[in-house]
């Protein structure tokens, strides 16, 4: 910038003339307008963090560019209310935005070959390229010499190739910004949406050339081999089974059961069976399990694993520690005959053989099952179930050297990876062991119900079942919902007892609504059970006739501590250590969005006369807007009061009551006797909505002086400690800006902020009034009640009335002028009577109290206490 532009801004600044009055005015205008809808957005990201309630990623992700929106506006027009260029004040938005944009930050998705990788090769072991199970299943096969079918994996970059060719990815997150978890209907219709957009597309050449030739590679016609249980098809090729393999399933969080496995597909079908999978991405289920772990859409790309299909005679799931929790030296080996579908699907009991770990390896105890079927290949594709022979159904599933086997791969896996296993295998029927699966076994070992000094003595409740296995451990209690239809999935209650026949995987779609669950069939070796644990839900399964002894909607307290469960609500139980509530805020949801918190919310800008009140010490968007708000009422204020600017002047004004108020005239706000006088009286005002607003303030029934039951050394504390200084500082003076027909009243009182904005024209058809209170030098209970009694009262005055926490949001909204006065009378009469309310407002019952009060025209209230 030259001398001469840089003293021409100076001097517009010191001798502004009427047109830059009115432009700055303008600007401040709108600068309170994004200062409205920054905080309205920013109120909407709390709600979601302190309600906890998980939403969508891109849904999320749009709330915050709303909010980082209005903060970059209210900057812009800081620079012309102050007339400065802001250009710290707008490096720190950048840094604080960028920081909080970290959360949603995603790399250009590689659409490049490798689109196929053989499991026997080194690249099939990185994650990015073959997703956490393909991955695991590649390194342990290399690296242990462990026994796993033969196959390869379509990369996640044929899935990013797909999604980029058919130009899927804004379409689909168009749907997803829009997805409300909460609500089944929408969850249903997005998933339906998605999908349909998935089988319109088409499979580029690139894969679908990959994949064949891949495929060919492997398994050449002459390779099928009859003798190892492989079903062929016509062509000579074995059939294959084609599972999920999303980047981020089987790590930190399972995904179990959550996408789509299609077992004996012929090869001439795979390229179907993987746009299966692809779509399963966009379940339902799948759709609410990934948000409610926190997980960006395009975080987990599909890679799809093709394997050889085995005909096992058994299969199975071990664990290599306890899946309910605890530290004990077991390893549990549940078997069902056939394929694995009914143990993960929640249709089988399987029998549980636990291995002692000690050296040497020994069956330690067995528990039988329940098994009358089992899966099978099917003659035509996909699978069928078949009757097991009496005689067989009786017998163990396992013997004791297949027990030992399996037990010591497990102890290898664990030591190839680090922890605790959840390993999928099967065996043929040469006693052949093959490995599916090796995933980290996400038991809730930290927080073990066994390891608790918990005690169930003194329970009086009237027992109602008992029996099964626990899943997870823990107590907690609700009202019961017998589960048998999607239908009943969807009207699921938030908090209620779930009860059902089998657990089925789709039940994790509803997992945050779920207090507790109860399963007649089933075992701790399902998908379910596996969500259940990661979720903290307590949960017993193998109940036999739960649902008959479990009264529908009867109230109950589930113990799958001890697996027994209680008429009513047992107090016992529930005070006990072992129902200590599940961790939502630790949820991996709440993790991620806790960060983005960190740059939104927390407010250290409180003191305008700190050091710290500086663009330099924003430590956050809230920050950001604090300062902006308060800078550009002070360089408005500093315009009328520059002594070489004539038109209009900053007044004082002296209402007759302890507040501050410092005027700024825009436009016929004041009388014209005012423009010779630095402090004026309320018959100076002729702003109709400040007129109103100040008869509402003097009314004669709100008392101005001491309550003589109000802890004034409590409060004197919380002023000099709290970050508010002396009540006589400059800084709890209010401010007014005012035309005929327009106030804007910022008014302090103490340790809270008023905001009203009010227009009032017979020349408008819409008159309105925006309200906004917040803050308070009591505990946050308190203002919470203050808040409350604000939003009656309001609502009573026909306001739209929003409501967080401490913060009250109203909206009045009239063609009538008379009607808008009115109201802003009432209001006026509300904020006397609630000054310090917060103070000295303690239940539910003086809350009722002065509600009815204000109504019948009493407005004070600390005096009968």
């Amino acid at each position: 910038m030259g001398v001469y532009q840089a003293l021409r801004g100076h001097l517009s600044r010191l001798f502004p003339s009427d047109t830059v009055v009115q432009e700055r005015y303008t600007a401040f205008m709108a600068l309170l307008e994004h200062d409205h809808n920054a905080h309205a957005a920013m109120a909407e990201l709390e709600e979601i963090y302190y309600g906890q309630l998980p939403v969508e990623f891109k849904g999320l992700q749009d709330r915050y560019d709303t909010l980082s929106g209005h903060v970059r506006e209210i900057i812009n027009a800081l620079v012309t209310v102050s007339s400065k260029p802001c250009t710290d004040l707008a490096q720190f938005y950048r840094m604080i935005d960028g920081f909080g944009r970290h959360l949603f930050y995603q790399d250009v998705p590689d659409i490049s070959p490798p689109f196929a990788l053989a499991m026997d090769s080194s690249a099939a072991g990185e994650s990015e390229l073959t997703g956490g199970k393909a991955s695991a299943l590649s390194i342990l096969a290399r690296e242990t010499g462990l026994a796993v079918p033969r196959g390869f994996a379509v990369t996640t970059r044929a899935f990013n190739c797909f999604i980029d060719a058919n130009k899927l990815r804004e379409p689909i997150d168009a749907q997803l910004a829009r997805l409300d978890i909460s609500s089944p209907r929408s969850l249903e219709q997005t998933s339906q949406t998605i999908i349909e957009m998935l089988r319109a597309a088409e499979i580029t050449h690139e894969v679908e050339s990959a994949v064949s030739e891949m495929a060919a590679q492997i398994w050449p016609p002459q390779s099928s081999n009859p003798e190892n249980g492989n079903t062929g098809n016509a062509d000579n090729t074995p059939a294959v089974a084609v599972r999920s393999s999303a980047l981020g399933e089987d790590g930190a969080v399972s995904f179990a059961g959550q996408y789509r496995s299609l077992v004996n597909v012929r090869q001439q079908d795979v390229l179907g069976a993987w746009r299966k999978v692809i779509e399963s991405k966009y379940s339902p289920r799948a759709l609410n399990y990934r948000v409610q772990c926190g997980f960006l859409d395009a975080e987990t790309p599909m890679a799809v694993l093709v394997l050889e299909m085995v005909r096992p005679d058994i299969s199975g799931v071990m664990y290599t520690r306890p899946p309910e929790g605890g530290n004990g030296n077991e390893i549990s080996i549940h078997s069902v005959y056939g394929l694995g579908e009914l143990l993960v699907d929640g249709r089988a009991m399987p029998e549980v053989v636990r291995v002692d770990r000690k050296t040497p390896l020994r069956v330690s105890r067995r528990e039988q099952g329940r098994q009358t079927r089992k899966a099978v290949p099917a003659k035509g594709g996909g699978t069928c179930l078949v009757d097991l022979a009496p005689d067989r159904a009786r017998q163990p599933v396992l013997d004791d050297p297949s027990a030992l086997a399996l037990a010591q791969a497990g102890i290898t896996l664990e030591t190839l990876f680090d922890g605790p296993q959840d390993v999928e295998w099967c065996i043929r029927k040469d006693g052949t062991m093959v490995l599916l699966q090796s995933r980290p076994l996400r038991a809730r070992t930290v927080r073990d119900a066994r390891a608790l000094e918990c005690t169930f003595e003194d329970v009086a409740e009237t027992q109602l079942a008992s029996g099964g296995r626990t899943a997870c451990a823990g107590v907690a209690a609700g009202p019961v919902k017998h589960v048998r239809t999607d239908g009943d999935i969807n009207a699921f209650p938030r908090g209620g007892v779930l009860v059902a026949a089998h657990a089925l995987p789709d039940f994790a779609r509803i997992i945050s609504r779920i207090s507790a669950v109860v399963i007649e069939e089933g075992s701790v070796a399902g998908h379910f059970a596996s969500v259940a644990r990661e979720f903290g839900v307590p949960c017993i399964v193998g109940l036999e006739k739960a649902m008959k002894m479990i009264p529908d909607a009867a109230v109950v307290t589930v113990n799958a501590v001890e697996n027994t469960v209680f008429q009513g609500e047992s107090a016992p139980l529930l005070d006990n250590p072992c129902a200590v509530p599940r961790p939502l805020s630790d949820s991996p949801f709440m993790r991620r969005l806790s960060f983005l918190m960190r740059f939104v919310s927390p407010l250290e800008l409180v003191d305008p006369a700190a050091g710290n009140f500086t663009p330099t010490g924003c430590r956050s968007l809230h920050d950001i807007i604090r300062y902006s708000h308060e800078t550009a009422v002070n360089a408005m204020f500093r315009i009328g009061s520059n002594r070489w600017f004539t038109t209009r002047g900053v007044k004082k004004l002296d209402p007759g009551i302890p507040v501050k108020i410092n005027v700024l005239d825009v436009g016929h706000g004041l009388s014209d006797a005012a423009a010779r006088e630095k402090t004026i009286g309320p018959d100076r005002i002729q702003s109709r909505p400040m007129t109103a607003l100040l008869k509402g303030l003097l009314h004669p029934g709100i008392q101005w002086g001491d309550f003589s039951h109000f802890n004034w050394e409590e409060h004197d504390r919380i002023v000099m400690n709290g970050g508010i200084i002396s009540p006589d500082d400059a800084m709890f003076a209010s401010h007014a800006i005012l035309a005929r027909d327009y106030a804007n009243l910022n008014l302090k009182f103490g340790y809270h902020f008023v905001i009203v904005d009010a227009l009032c024209s017979d020349a408008f058809p819409e008159n309105q009034i925006r309200f906004r209170f917040s803050g308070g030098g009591a505990a946050m209970e308190k203002r919470m009640l203050r808040a409350r009694f604000l939003g009656s009262i309001l609502s009573w005055l026909d306001f739209k009335v929003n409501i967080t926490h401490d913060l009250v949001d109203g909206v009045f909204v009239s063609g009538d002028m008379a009607a808008c006065n009115k109201a802003l009378e009432m209001t006026g009469r509300l904020l006397g009577a609630t000054r310090l309310m917060d103070m000295y407002l303690k239940s539910e019952n003086d809350l009722d109290r002065f509600v009815r009060d204000f109504k019948n025209g009493i407005y004070h209230y600390a005096g009968d206490l």
